[in-house]
């Protein structure tokens, strides 16, 4: 079981948080930003769309596979993408110092 949090909750989860944030902080254009979280829902998409493909010849319903991967890892990848946005902005912001 923790094997299976760790690939399918907390790998996508840290993936997300590193790019997202390098992605705001070193390139200077605002455009890079929206790379991960672009590039996530694409994923989701094309892993969904292909194992939707793999399962509509056979009698399985697919929808709770579709639920498992790629539906739960790009949840998590997705939060990642947001809370690397969010840590950005925390490191980041500009500070009012009060005199005294």
């Amino acid at each position: 079981m923790p094997i299976v949090i760790g690939i399918f909750c907390l790998l996508p989860l840290g993936i997300g948080l590193v790019l997202e944030y390098l992605c705001c902080r070193i390139p200077k254009r605002r455009i890079w930003r929206a790379l991960p979280p672009a590039l996530a829902v694409l994923f989701v998409l094309i892993v969904g769309v292909g194992r939707w493909n793999m399962w509509t010849s056979e009698e399985v319903s697919p929808v709770t596979q579709l639920i498992l991967f790629p539906g739960l890892p790009g949840i998590f990848l997705l939060i990642g993408c947001y809370l690397g946005w969010r840590l950005w902005k925390w490191f980041w912001r500009p500070r009012v110092i009060k005199g005294p």
